[in-house]
């Protein structure tokens, strides 16, 4: 994992090509932490002190509890740690009756009275028929898409305003996750435009946030951990977080993309590993290993290297 060349002694520049390589990958690692976590690796420092160390394996215990078979999850609250584990049945979608085993996990039961819808990736076509109309109570619309015409009964892929297009919601109660089809027509992989990136081009470039592999890893993140979408820091005119009771006030958006993740890291370093996006746009900011990300809106600029 790339967050780990931070427990390591940081490699002098002045040592061999390889070295200096090395140097400038652990420092882009260093910076996109400290730009999106908050966490400040002093580079000249080791081993590092202990909350920092502590603050780092938090960050890789959410990737484990994805990315590696059997690792324990993040601490969470009892209930939340009970819950059943995302199924994928035939067609998509699985119907678990009351106190039936799940599939995979025979230990575990319905997790509802009346049963459990499992859904992955069903159609926004025809899904008042698929499904019943309980899952959208399960699933509701964002807050404020019913302001923008969408009804709470609706189904919640409908596109009720072009360009507002849901792409996938998680239910951690139900431990549900829907995707919508326009997300499943999206770019598989990131693998796939790394040819694309740019100096200057944003990581909040609407090419690279709709890549389905990213959805996914947002979705997976509230699936497998306690950690869910918190509200945007406020930001003035002049680009200054809004105080309220001297502390930055936060609005009613969901803290999606780079520029939220790293104004959040900035002005409230401790609620950055408590939203999901943060997580995505770390992984993101670290796949492309060219690339290192400058200023608020994540800004391409290539990584120094000797051949």
């Amino acid at each position: 994992m790339a967050i780990d060349v931070l427990y390591a002694k940081k490699p002098t520049k002045a040592g061999t090509d390889q070295e200096f390589n090395d140097a400038m990958q652990w420092e882009k690692v260093q910076k996109s932490v400290k730009d999106l976590f908050g966490i400040k690796v002093d580079g000249e420092k080791h081993p590092q002190d202990k909350a920092i160390v502590e603050q780092l394996d938090r960050i890789r215990n959410v990737f484990n509890s994805i990315a590696v078979p059997g690792a324990p999850e993040t601490p969470v609250p009892a209930l939340a740690k009970d819950k059943k584990r995302l199924f994928c049945g035939d067609g998509h979608q699985t119907y678990i009756k009351p106190g039936d085993p799940v599939p995979g996990h025979p230990e575990a039961t319905g997790a509802a009275p009346d049963g459990s819808w499992l859904i992955l990736g069903v159609s926004t076509g025809s899904l008042a028929d698929q499904v019943p109309d309980r899952l959208w109570k399960a699933v509701p619309p964002p807050p404020g898409r019913a302001a923008r015409g969408q009804k709470v009964s609706d189904p919640p892929c409908n596109k009720v305003v072009p360009g507002q297009q849901l792409g996938a919601r998680t239910s951690k109660n139900w431990n549900m996750l829907l995707i919508c089809d326009e997300t499943l027509e999206s770019p598989a992989t990131l693998k796939e435009l790394k040819a694309t990136i740019h100096t200057d081009m944003s990581l909040n470039d609407k090419s690279l946030i709709t890549v389905l592999s990213k959805v996914m890893l947002h979705e997976f993140i509230h699936l497998y951990n306690d950690i869910g979408d918190l509200r945007c820091v406020k930001i003035d005119r002049s680009g200054r977080p809004e105080m309220k009771d001297d502390v930055p006030a936060r609005s009613d958006r969901p803290c999606y993309g780079y520029l939220s993740s790293y104004l959040l890291a900035q002005y409230v370093p401790r609620d950055a590993p408590k939203t999901a996006d943060t997580f995505v746009m770390f992984a993101m900011s670290i796949y492309f290993k060219d690339w290192v990300w400058v200023g608020p809106n994540g800004l391409a600029k290539p990584v120094a290297k000797k051949p």
